[in-house]
């Protein structure tokens, strides 16, 4: 692994640092990683709940009015 690492605001060369060091780098970068895959599906998931109720308050509006109002509105 070649760069740099900030640490309490100061940038560290990796190649400076021992092994440990080195690892623990190693690990944190996989953590971020894992951190935004896991911000990326929360997004997704949400987006798929919010569609969902969306839909789903539709059909109630639909089947409370006993008429489907979209076909009244396209003619079908």
């Amino acid at each position: 692994m070649t760069g740099r690492v900030v640490i309490d605001g100061t940038s560290h060369d990796l190649a400076g640092l021992g092994a440990r060091a080195r690892e623990l780098a190693r690990d944190v970068r996989q953590a971020e990683a894992m951190l935004r895959e896991a911000e990326a599906l929360r997004a997704a998931l949400t987006r798929a709940k919010n569609a969902y109720i969306a839909d789903l308050h539709a059909e109630i509006v639909r089947d409370r009015a006993g008429v489907a109002l979209g076909a009244l509105v396209d003619g079908d």
